[in-house]
C-alpha cells in the first residue's frame, strides 16, 4: 500500500520491473532523494542551496558481523 502510493505519486521508483525492495537498507542519497521528491509532492520549494562542506561524510566501521 505505502509502496503503491509513493510510486503512484513519483516519490519514489524501486529497481524496475516491478521490484521495490522495501526491506533493503537505504543509503544517505536514496534517502535524500526521497525527501526531496516527498517537498515537491507537497508544493514545497526545493530550490535552497548551501556550502555543505562542512558535512563531509566519515567512513566509520559499525559493530557486527556484516563490516567484517
Amino acid at each position: 500500500a505505502a509502496a503503491d502510493w509513493a510510486a503512484k505519486n513519483q516519490i519514489m521508483s524501486g529497481y524496475g520491473n516491478g521490484l521495490f525492495g522495501g526491506e533493503d537498507l537505504v543509503t544517505r542519497e536514496q534517502l535524500a532523494v526521497t525527501l526531496r521528491a516527498y517537498a515537491q509532492y507537497k508544493g514545497m520549494s526545493t530550490a535552497a542551496a548551501g556550502d555543505l562542506s562542512k558535512f563531509a561524510t566519515r567512513i566509520r566501521r559499525l559493530p557486527g558481523p556484516w563490516t567484517a
